[in-house]
């Protein structure tokens, strides 16, 4: 009898190689990771995102990360509204 699992993890390869990694892996941060990054407190982080303001966020049931390189490109364009952002997020 076969012992291998029927699911991988994203982006890792079965036993036999046929799974494939898919794509680069995106950078998640924590709140504090971000707060620390951003130089701003964890609390101003969970404001924002109580408000809906921070673009990139993932929540895991009650973790919640944020994609840094989406937050990147969201300081780049100088942090507008998430509404009016999305419609012009190239990526």
């Amino acid at each position: 009898m076969n012992s291998a699992p029927d699911f991988f993890p994203i982006g890792t390869a079965g036993f036999d190689g046929r799974h494939q990694p898919a794509g680069p892996r995106r950078r998640l941060a924590d709140v504090e990771e971000l707060a620390v990054v951003l130089g701003i407190s964890p609390k101003t982080i969970w404001r924002m995102i109580d408000a809906r303001r921070l673009p990139g966020m993932c929540r895991l049931g009650r973790i919640i990360r944020v994609d840094l390189e989406v937050v990147n490109r969201w300081i780049d364009a100088g942090c507008p509204a998430l509404s009016r952002w999305k419609r012009t997020d190239s990526k």
